[in-house]
C-alpha cells in the first residue's frame, strides 16, 4: 500500500510543478489512469482474496463435520454397548429372582425373558443405528461444505477476471484517443 501514495503525489505534483493547464490535464489524466489500475487491482486481489477466505471457511467447516461424524459413531458404539450391559445385568436379575422364588424358567416365564432379551438388542440396535444416521448427516454436511468451498473458489476466480475485463474495458474507453487502435493511449 505505501507504493500507492508516491505515486498519486508524483502524478500530483507533477502537474502542479508544470503550472499550466495542459500539463494539469496530462497529470490529472495520468493520476486518473495510476487510480483506475489501482482500483482494478484492488478489485481483483479482493474477489480472489473472498474466495480464497470462503474456500478455507468451508474446509474447516468440512473437517469439523467430518470429526463430528466419527464422534456419533464412537459414542453410539459406547451407548450401545452401555445398553447391552445393562441389559444383560437386568436380564439377569429377572432370571436370579425367579429362580429365587422358585419359578422354574419354561413357559411364560422363559418367554418373559426372552422377550425382554429380544427388546434389549432392538434397543441397542437402534443406538446403532440413530449413531449411524447422525454420522451419514455429518458426512453429508462436511461434503455440501467441500462443494461450497470450491465453488466459493471458483467464484473467486471468475469475479476477479470479471473485476480485471471491466477494469479494462473502462480503461480502454476512458483513455484511448478516438480512432485510435485499442491499446493506443493519448
Amino acid at each position: 500500500m505505501a507504493f500507492v501514495f508516491p505515486m498519486i503525489a508524483t502524478a500530483a505534483g507533477g502537474a502542479t510543478a508544470a503550472g499550466s493547464i495542459g500539463a494539469g490535464i496530462a497529470g490529472a489524466t495520468a493520476a486518473g489512469s495510476t487510480l483506475s489500475t489501482l482500483g482494478t487491482i484492488f478489485s481483483v486481489g479482493s474477489a480472489l482474496f473472498q474466495g480464497f477466505s470462503q474456500y478455507q471457511a468451508a474446509n474447516a467447516a468440512a473437517k469439523q463435520a467430518s470429526i463430528n461424524a466419527r464422534t456419533a459413531i464412537a459414542e453410539a458404539a459406547a451407548m450401545e454397548s452401555r445398553q447391552r450391559r445393562a441389559s444383560a445385568m437386568d436380564i439377569s436379575a429377572g432370571a436370579a429372582g425367579y429362580g429365587a422364588s422358585g419359578v422354574r424358567m419354561e413357559g411364560s416365564p422363559l418367554d418373559i425373558m426372552e422377550q425382554s432379551a429380544y427388546n434389549a438388542e432392538l434397543d441397542a440396535l437402534t443406538t446403532r443405528w440413530k449413531g449411524q444416521v447422525e454420522a451419514t448427516n455429518y458426512r453429508n454436511e462436511a461434503a455440501m461444505a467441500r462443494a461450497s468451498g470450491r465453488n466459493a473458489l471458483i467464484g473467486g476466480f471468475i469475479n476477479a477476471g470479471g473485476a480485471a475485463i471491466k477494469g479494462a474495458s473502462s480503461y480502454i474507453t476512458t483513455y484511448q484517443r478516438p480512432g485510435s487502435p485499442v491499446g493506443v493511449g493519448n
